[in-house]
């Protein structure tokens, strides 16, 4: 079995500098970033039968 390390940086990725801070501290950590995984979930907040197409489910 292979062991790695971890780390955690939050950031929202709306805010360009916040997201610059996390490859920072990625680089800091590791020397370097090999791969980006885009990974995205919402959850509903209403039924859909109660939405309409105008109304978003975020």
């Amino acid at each position: 079995m292979r062991k790695g390390r971890v780390i955690t940086v939050q950031a929202d990725v709306a805010d360009e500098v916040a997201v610059s801070a996390v490859f920072d501290a990625a680089v800091e950590t590791f020397g370097g970033v090999d791969v980006v995984v885009h990974a995205r979930y919402c959850a509903p907040t209403a039924a859909a039968s109660n939405s309409s197409s105008r109304t978003p489910l975020l």
